[in-house]
């Protein structure tokens, strides 16, 4: 009996460790030759680069305070948890990898290479899993709507602005109701004619979006022309008290244009795809839609980064 009892748990470990093995060459081998684990990895670097770019971008703008250089600093890994535990956070993320893997699924499809079931399959897992997140963007739009505008009603910019936050929430609806309809097996047809309307919303909102940053941008470069005369002049004069303070509001204008400069080129991404599944032509260009959803969702975590290492401190 002592025998037995040392020998059989080593039979059970050795088992476990065959299965675990077999699990671990199951998901290995989605494709067995060489070629395709090598173009796994290579998209997986490019994504790393993309990441690490965009977090040295960010790294670039410090605004830190008085108090929060006495304390402890937050690192990185408190800027992304800090960013994960956010929704949009973890769509973006999610969004990432979705986008990743219709990117190496048309490469593959280009090159006439076998398909790979089990990518295609995570990836409409993702892009389902993202929809059923986002049913609750439509009240945050919602809420954004209801907010003041930042601009005259009665001016043209205030109308272009009004109509941006109208046009997010039917977007932001459209995808919804069209989404819960399909789970739910609702007049399915009737509502995949429908969801080309959503994409009309979203396209033109980005235009919108895209004339209201560009006049913000506008305004800004004139303000820190300004502020930088100021500065030149005071320099000369030898005046020192006002120097910080200018140097300040010049650190956070510098801030507020990359902000700007980001969100420009994200809603440009964002024009493109909108354009196409509006068009319902995306099936036609699925390379672009993948590059254009991949760029996009690295923007979009970027800001999200910016703010919360503004909001931490670091």
């Amino acid at each position: 009996m002592p025998k037995t009892s040392y020998i059989q748990p080593l039979e059970v470990a050795r088992e476990e460790e065959t299965l675990l093995n077999d699990h671990l060459l199951t998901i290995w081998s989605i494709q067995s030759d060489w070629s395709g684990r090598l173009e796994v990895s290579l998209w997986f670097a490019v994504l790393s680069s993309l990441l690490c770019a965009a977090g040295t971008i960010s790294a670039s703008d410090e605004i830190t305070s008085a108090h929060t250089r006495e304390t402890i600093m937050p690192d990185a890994l408190d800027v992304f948890v800090d960013v994960a535990s956010l929704s949009d956070g973890k769509d973006k993320l999610s969004k990432i990898v979705q986008y990743l893997l219709k990117l190496i699924i048309w490469r593959r499809t280009i090159l006439k290479r076998e398909p790979w079931p089990e990518v295609t399959r995570i990836q409409k897992l993702l892009s389902e899993g993202r929809k059923a997140f986002r049913c609750t963007e439509t009240f945050k739009d919602l809420k954004a709507a209801r907010e003041p505008l930042e601009e005259d009603i009665h001016s043209s910019l205030g109308k272009i602005e009004y109509a941006s936050n109208i046009l997010s929430v039917l977007s932001s609806f459209s995808e919804s109701f069209c989404f819960i309809s399909k789970l739910c097996n609702w007049n399915v047809e009737k509502v995949k004619k429908w969801e080309p309307w959503g994409d009309v919303c979203w396209a033109i909102s980005c235009v919108c979006d895209l004339v209201l940053n560009h006049v913000a941008r506008k305004r800004l470069e004139t303000r820190r022309t300004q502020l930088s005369a100021i500065m030149y002049m005071n320099s000369h004069n030898m005046v020192t008290s006002e120097g910080e303070k200018e140097k300040e509001k010049m650190k956070k204008m510098d801030y507020e244009m990359n902000t700007l400069q980001i969100n420009q080129y994200k809603l440009t991404f964002d024009l493109i795809a909108a354009y196409l599944f509006a068009r319902d032509i995306d099936d036609q260009w699925p390379g672009t839609i993948a590059i254009t959803g991949i760029f996009s969702a690295c923007l979009g975590l970027l800001k999200l980064i910016r703010k919360s290492k503004l909001k931490l401190g670091c």
